[in-house]
């Protein structure tokens, strides 16, 4: 994935981020991923250079999909729940 934007969400340790970006094939998707512990750093580092990187390296995607945002439904629980 190239330029990609990344936002922590939670406010606690759970370290859920919500990733916007474009696909090797063009096209644009959103993520939210639960980041490892010990690569949280390193994924924050990848984020602000804007660098192109595999998120499933860095933790477990929670959600994700096609466009700029993800529906209402979804933001709404994956956002609630933290």
């Amino acid at each position: 994935m190239s330029r990609l934007h990344c936002k922590k969400i939670s406010k606690n340790n759970d370290r859920i981020y919500f990733a916007t970006g474009v696909e090797t094939s063009g096209l644009t998707a959103w993520y939210y991923i639960k980041v490892d512990t010990l690569k949280e750093s390193i994924f924050k580092y990848k984020c602000s250079a804007n660098s192109s990187f595999n998120l499933n390296d860095f933790g477990e995607i929670v959600a994700s999909g096609w466009g700029d945002t993800p529906p209402e439904e979804i933001k709404n629980k994956i956002e609630g729940e933290i």
